[in-house]
This record gives C-alpha cells, sequence and structure tokens, in this order.
C-alpha cells in the first residue's frame, strides 16, 4: 500500500455511512507512474487506449486511488481486487471473486476527483471543474426541466449562469450514476433538482418518482472551483 505521506487523496467528506475522498489529479509524473504499477492487466490496457494524455492521467489517478482505499476497507491485497461493469455501465468490485457488499463510485474533472464510498449500494457522484461551456445554451435547452431553465435565464452573468448550470447538472448526474440505469433509464431532464437546493439548500431529502419510491440523499459537495454532487437512496 502506499504511504500516508505520499498519497494523493484525502478524505473530503463524511455524511452518514458515506465517506468522500478527494482526489488530486493533477500532473505529477511520479505519482502516475506509481498509480499505473497499481493497475492490473485490464486497467492497463484500458489507460492505454485513452488518446490524451489528461483523461489517462485522471483515469489511472482515481482508479489506484480507489483501490487502495478499498483494499484498506476490506483488507485484501491490490491483487485480490477487481472491477467490472454491467450492462447499464454501473461498476462493481470482487474480491477473490466475491462481490463486495458496499457501494462505491467516482467521477474526476480537470485537476479535481471525487471517490464515494458507502453502505448503499444505489451511491452516486459527480464533479465538475468550474468553467465556461462553449455548447451551454444547448445543453440548457436539452438536460434542463422547465423550471431550471427559468432560473438558468434569470441569470445575467454568464460565468454565474455556467456555474449553476454545473449545480445543476452534478446533482442529475450523480442521480443516474447511482442508479445505473444506462440509455434505457429516465432522461437527465426528468431528474429535477429539487427546489430548495435550487434556492440554496445544501442537502435534501426527496425522491425521484421516475426510478422509484424510496428516498433519496442529495448533497451539494462543490466548492468556488468545482461543483460536486452525491446522491445515495436512504430508507
Amino acid at each position: 500500500m502506499i504511504p500516508v505521506d505520499e498519497r494523493w487523496w484525502r478524505e473530503y467528506r463524511s455524511i452518514d455511512d458515506v465517506v468522500v475522498y478527494k482526489v488530486d489529479v493533477s500532473e505529477d509524473e511520479s505519482r502516475e507512474a506509481l498509480a499505473i504499477r497499481m493497475l492490473d492487466e485490464e486497467e492497463s490496457e484500458r489507460s492505454q487506449r485513452f488518446v490524451f494524455p489528461g483523461p489517462k492521467r485522471r483515469f489511472a489517478l482515481c482508479r489506484a486511488a480507489l483501490r487502495s482505499i478499498l483494499c484498506l476497507r476490506i483488507g485484501c491485497s491490490n491483487d485480490d481486487l477487481k472491477f467490472g461493469a454491467t450492462d447499464q455501465e454501473k461498476p462493481y468490485a470482487l474480491v477473490r471473486n466475491e462481490p463486495i457488499d458496499f457501494g462505491f463510485n467516482v467521477s474526476h474533472s480537470g485537476d479535481y476527483g471525487l471517490i464515494a464510498i458507502g453502505e448503499a449500494p444505489a451511491l452516486g457522484v459527480d464533479v465538475e471543474f468550474r468553467r465556461h461551456h462553449p455548447n451551454l445554451n444547448l445543453l440548457v435547452s436539452t438536460v434542463l426541466s422547465p423550471d431550471e431553465k427559468v432560473q438558468i435565464a434569470s441569470v445575467n452573468d454568464l460565468g454565474e449562469k455556467n456555474s449553476l448550470f454545473f449545480d445543476f447538472w452534478t446533482v442529475k448526474e450523480a442521480v443516474l450514476k447511482a442508479v445505473g440505469v444506462g440509455m434505457s433509464g429516465p432522461e437527465p431532464s426528468e431528474i429535477e433538482v429539487p427546489r430548495e437546493m435550487r434556492e440554496g439548500s445544501r442537502s435534501c431529502v426527496t425522491q425521484f418518482r421516475q426510478i422509484s419510491r424510496r428516498n433519496w440523499q442529495l448533497v451539494n459537495l462543490g466548492t468556488a472551483k468545482f461543483a460536486a454532487a452525491l446522491a445515495y437512496m436512504v430508507d
């Protein structure tokens, strides 16, 4: 395992039984080399398929961090840990060919990565580096609900408009990733960010009837530099 003082991740937030780790995925050749050595054969081949160095680096650093976190939590070796994905592209982990009994999810954007781990099997996290998006108007028209569009339209400053869009988008993406519904699931525009979060609340419990009648805990994890959200089912 990687010594504490050499790790590029740290605990960021703890909510209920969910722990969110923040991963530094900025350029660092020595860290990236160490991360790549931790990948298994399939992951190494996957990393080589990335055309650009940024996505390759972010994948390797986040996957190696996830491996380290899971191995410490489970008490297994790195060689015992394997990953797969369902037909809906929801990731899962196996230890000595047995599925682990808790959920996890990973997201990265820019120099930021987040890893969420918790008891809830339906668990999703998403992060987006705050930036100007060249296709903002198209995205607003296709992925936001009518009420969300009205709120975005009321913002005049372009930077604030982009930032608000990413706040909305990360909530939607966290929910969809938690469910792992793939192409057969609801459209992002059908997953409406609850009013209380659109009005500034950092968390709330809500339902998405398009998915299930279970309650969802939503948490805004964002900062001035990145938008981020956590979503998981609760009793």
